[in-house]
């Protein structure tokens, strides 16, 4: 008995898209201090080509075959870059000063204690600054109809994310803090009447950074 099948059917065409972005330029910039100070360039310009290929299959009258892959690009939002930095409370668990003497900043430690958090946009440029989320999925599935009343489908999905963005945890700032120096400064805390110490816990990209014990 021969079986004829019918040839495959034609891919659907690529969808593509071609995202721009320019930096930001934030004109209500504020200090650690909460203070006005002038208008900047923040975050990076970027710009990446996405598409889309899908086919499938009718490899017989009851069963399709169908399989699909595509890039995606997501930019940082303007509040993950430009968002003020904000008193957040403090840290969750209890370290030593990550400064140390002779740095100016030393004379406001206070041992080892839950120390004040700032947390705000990363308005960083360049390689600090935060990068587009990027991802690849792949899916392959069938689609099964025994009956004209019934349908069955299988789909299985591959997605792989970069550059995810999320917040800088305190765990690798306060606890390896040399690499981070420039996260840490003095802000005016008036319920104490002074200057404390604190630390600045942006948005940054994973993965994230690897600490040797």
């Amino acid at each position: 008995m021969l079986v004829s099948i019918p040839p495959p059917q034609n891919p659907a065409p690529p969808s593509t898209s071609n995202d721009d972005y320019s930096a930001v330029t934030n004109t209500a910039n504020f200090d650690e201090q909460g203070k006005p100070i002038a208008s900047a360039t923040q975050g990076n310009k970027a710009d990446k080509l996405t598409y889309k290929l899908s086919a499938s299959d009718q490899a017989f009258d009851k069963l399709l075959l169908r399989a699909s892959y595509g890039t995606g690009f997501k930019m940082a939002s303007m509040s993950d870059i430009t968002s003020p930095l904000t008193h957040s409370g403090n840290t969750g668990g209890t370290y030593p000063c990550p400064v140390k003497s002779p740095d100016p900043r030393a004379v406001n430690c206070m041992g080892s204690t839950q120390y004040d958090v700032l947390t705000g946009g990363n308005r960083l440029t360049g390689e600090n600054g935060l990068k587009p989320e990027e991802s690849k999925q792949a899916s392959m599935g069938i689609r099964i109809e025994p009956t004209s009343s019934l349908s069955l489908g299988l789909d299985l999905w591959d997605v792989k994310m970069s550059n995810q963005i999320a917040q800088l945890p305190e765990a690798i700032v306060f606890g390896h803090p040399e690499p981070y120096q420039n996260l840490f400064s003095t802000f005016y805390e008036p319920g104490q009447g002074g200057n404390i110490l604190v630390g600045t816990l942006p948005p940054t990209i994973s993965p994230m950074p690897t600490i040797a014990a």
